[in-house]
């Protein structure tokens, strides 16, 4: 439960004093909360380590956290809904450009911090709170002081692992240094001397401190790809500086795409599932109690009566894998048997959960094809549905313990292509037998032709095809007003587009049906990122039995996927936009390069495409004039503005970026 949330500084008016309609302007506050668990609570029983945690006098565990609070100055304007934000490796993204079109921004202050207002205009209040223990400091970024566990009077020791590839940006991860005596975030210009292998010396900060220095209970191996033998060569050398970090020399004859793993003793572990109760904890608070056990009042209440009557929690990425893993732990019901989130926004997390409620818990990886690929976050159950798993035996849900409960949630998610590729999508929809229904109570979607961030830069010197700038906001601007018409007055939302092996729209990427054009200067693998059942009780993890099945929304002849939600952009496209990019020769060359998408360009007329042997018609062939290719941009984007997949206000923009493209004339 919350004990307390104490006021530390308010900024009252935020944004420059900018008003948003009829709800006015909105102020920031921010607190410290604090709040114990009891680990014999059935509803707090299932947190790893916690009864292994520091107890207080009445047998609890505490923990403390920063919180944010952005909500209209006159409460009573605002529309009476939390938005709680679940942090992104300690970053807000409810104010960037995932919902709100503006910066990035952990602490907002001027009026361009408000982007375009849509959260705030719809009269929001917006919260916020760090979950993930052990967080660096920085970026303005909240904290969550979460315990470790000990055993009795003892550090409680397990063995672990750390797996590093060298990409070109290691800045703000405080992961890589070049000297271990200075413990700052290195520059980009620093990272990219690593990133191209001089100096051959280097650094690498443990996820945990090393239970024990003497190297010989640890191990550190090289391989060339994920599928490829661990290799321990002689010129890898490496020793402890101390507890928190290595220092190790690269062997020759391994590009930078390389996979190094390090399995060590580690001590220590941050009690880290805890997160989920301190995102618990505090939402129920705010929806349900006047006052904190030292008589504080509740900042959303009004005279002693609760102004919060529902709660959506929205996700993107790690937030979204965190959201869906925090909901299959139970954590949608506080300790009163009350619903938490009254409706869930699951944003590109595809069918993983999150590195969370574990021993050694590093929630800031994700598993991918050639990166990070054996984190446990991806194992079964991988649907909301619940089913009995045909390959491990198991049957589950993210949502099964809610079933005949009034704890259930509404839920929305929308993946792009990326999570089909890499976060293995297609297993919320197909067990390897049969395809899976889609709850009443749920709704997927896919943002077709679509990767995991255009909003974000690429990463730097490793893909090999220009990035996929496609974007899906648009679709997660109108479906969340669409979760918001559903969790308030009980419209339902549009029927779920998501790809099926039903109409035949989700299919084998290796497959005769599955025939991605032959774009001049383009390799495509059918690379995917397999998944086999996992033991992580052993370091490094042993996979058993046959792969699942990882199928892909089939595609048109140009290459363009199908069975979503169509981009308007996508109706008359430019190119092949794809889920997928590769590495770039030197960097595990032809390997899945992170979340990264691609874009291959049309040809401009008959006589380009030609001389190239593009098989996919050049922009002169497709489109008469711009005229008829805005045409066709306008009438896709108002079918989607009657479905209630588009906004008008984004409809317009949409159609105002066809008539500004310079690339058709």
């Amino acid at each position: 439960m919350l004990t307390s949330l104490i006021l530390d500084r308010a900024v009252t008016p935020i944004f420059d004093g900018k008003s948003f309609g009829r709800v006015g302007q909105y102020e920031m506050l921010y607190y410290t909360a604090r709040g114990e668990l009891d680990p014999a609570n059935p509803l707090n029983s299932g947190i790893v380590n916690l009864a292994k945690g520091p107890r207080n006098a009445r047998g609890n565990v505490e923990y403390s956290m920063d919180v944010s609070i952005l909500k209209p100055i006159d409460l009573r304007k605002g529309n009476g809904l939390i938005y709680y934000d679940v942090l992104n490796r300690g970053d807000t993204k409810a104010l960037g450009p995932l919902m709100n079109r503006g910066p990035d921004n952990n602490n907002p202050c001027t009026a361009a911090d408000a982007g375009d207002g849509f959260l705030f205009n719809l009269g929001y209040t917006l919260v916020w709170s760090a979950w993930q223990g052990g967080m660096k400091s920085g970026n303005g970024r909240p904290l969550a002081r979460l315990p470790i566990a000990t055993e009795g009077d003892r550090p409680f020791v397990g063995i672990t692992r750390n797996e590093f590839i060298f990409e070109a940006d290691y800045t703000n991860t405080g992961r890589v240094l070049l000297n271990p005596d200075d413990r700052r975030d290195i520059t980009f210009a620093e990272s990219q001397k690593i990133f191209q292998g001089a100096p051959n010396k280097f650094y690498w900060v443990l996820s945990y401190p090393a239970a024990d220095l003497d190297a010989s209970k640890a191990s550190l191996t090289i391989r060339h790809t994920q599928q490829t033998p661990r290799e321990t060569p002689a010129d890898l050398r490496w020793h402890y500086v101390d507890q928190h970090v290595i220092e190790i020399h690269r062997p020759a004859g391994f590009d930078a795409g390389s996979v190094f793993e390090f399995v060590y003793p580690a001590k220590d572990p941050v009690i880290m599932g805890m997160g989920f109760a301190t995102m618990r904890d505090l939402v129920s608070y705010l929806r349900f109690e006047a006052s904190d056990t030292d008589g504080r009042q509740n900042p959303l209440f009004i005279d002693g009566v609760p102004f919060i009557r529902r709660t959506i929690a929205a996700g993107f990425s790690q937030g979204a894998r965190t959201l869906r893993d925090l909901l299959y732990c139970g954590f949608n019901e506080d300790e009163a048997h009350r619903k938490v989130f009254d409706g869930a926004f699951v944003g590109i997390g595809g069918a993983r959960k999150g590195n969370n409620n574990v021993a050694f818990a590093q929630p800031n990886l994700g598993t991918r094809s050639h990166e990070t690929h054996l984190v446990p976050d991806d194992g079964f159950p991988f649907s909301y549905t619940t089913v009995r798993d045909p390959i491990s035996g198991r049957e589950d849900g993210i949502l099964k313990k809610y079933e005949g409960a009034d704890t259930m949630p509404l839920v929305i998610h929308i993946d792009t292509d990326s999570e089909f590729w890499q976060a293995r999508s297609s297993l919320m929809v197909f067990d390897g037998t049969k395809a899976i229904p889609v709850m009443d109570n749920v709704r997927l979607f896919l943002a077709a032709g679509t990767q995991h961030a255009p909003q974000y830069p690429p990463m730097p010197g490793t893909c090999k095809y220009e990035s996929n700038e496609l974007d899906y906001v648009p679709f997660v601007r109108a479906l969340f007003v669409a979760l918001q018409q559903w969790v308030v007055d009980g419209v339902s939302p549009p029927d779920s587009m998501f790809p099926s092996v039903e109409n035949g729209t989700l299919v084998s990427p290796k497959g005769e049906c599955y025939r991605f054009p032959t774009i001049p200067g383009v390799t495509y693998t059918g690379r995917t990122n397999p998944y086999r059942m996992t033991d992580h009780s052993r370091q490094p993890p042993e996979e058993s039995g046959p792969e699942y099945p990882i199928l892909v929304p089939q595609i048109d002849p140009d290459g363009n996927s199908i069975g979503g939600i169509r981009h308007p952009l996508l109706e008359a496209p430019l190119g092949t936009h794809t889920g997928w990019n590769l590495r770039e020769a030197g960097q595990a060359e032809n390997e899945l390069a992170g979340m990264e998408g691609s874009f291959f360009p049309f040809a401009k007329n008959r006589q380009e495409r030609t001389a190239r042997a593009d098989p996919r018609p050049s922009l002169e062939e497709r489109y008469s004039s711009k005229e008829a290719y805005v045409s066709i941009v306008a009438a896709a984007a108002q079918k989607l503005v009657a479905q209630r997949l588009l906004l008008e206000e984004d409809a317009q923009n949409i159609i105002r970026i066809a008539r500004q493209s310079p690339t058709v004339n």
